[in-house]
């Protein structure tokens, strides 16, 4: 299968299955199954990242990044969400840690659209999931990129474990990829 990444209606990027090693090279392969996503990984990888840059829109609303979105989550103010959501990378990341030292934020209670999510409640994760899966339905590069990890183990060893201290864990964040990418549809 040969799969494309699309810049702008250009080819930027082929590239194909990733190619099993001989019983040899076990320990190799292994280690190549793994992809550990963030925004410094090597392409297309790091497009999965919350930091990179986006353009796609959800609920009315247009996301530059799914890190911005994220940190929108923080705010109980319509027009400052929509704000927010452009904000692209660290940016979007400083602005989630202004907004904690302000509120002494909890990761707790969360908003979208003037609507309260309990973090610990399904509720929140379906948001979460729709808004990935928005992401995967207009995003190309996105698309392409996530589908190329088929077959493969996705982690992000940059991100909190503790549910508790962010807005969105490891697990939970490869868990909605993976869901996305295996079922093309969460």
């Amino acid at each position: 299968m040969k799969i494309s990444l699309i810049n702008n209606n250009k080819n930027i990027l082929q590239f194909g299955k990733h190619k099993q090693t001989n019983s040899t090279e076990e320990k190799k392969d292994e280690v190549s199954l793994k992809i550990d996503i963030s925004s410094s990984a090597r392409f297309p990888y790091c497009i999965l990242s919350n930091f990179a840059p986006t353009n796609f829109v959800f609920d009315g609303v247009v996301i530059n990044s799914m890190e911005g979105f994220l940190q929108s989550l923080k705010v109980n103010d319509d027009e400052e969400q929509k704000k927010i959501c452009k904000l692209v990378g660290i940016k979007a990341k400083s602005k989630g840690k202004k907004l904690n030292e302000q509120r002494k934020y909890d990761f707790k209670y969360l908003y979208w659209q003037g609507k309260y999510y309990d973090r610990t409640k399904p509720e929140y994760t379906d948001l979460l999931k729709r808004a990935y899966k928005a992401r995967y339905s207009q995003d190309m590069n996105f698309l392409y990129a996530l589908d190329s990890t088929k077959g493969r183990i996705l982690s992000h060893s940059l991100g909190e474990k503790d549910k508790n201290r962010t807005i969105l864990s490891e697990q939970e964040f490869t868990d909605i990829l993976t869901e996305l990418r295996d079922n093309n549809n969460i």
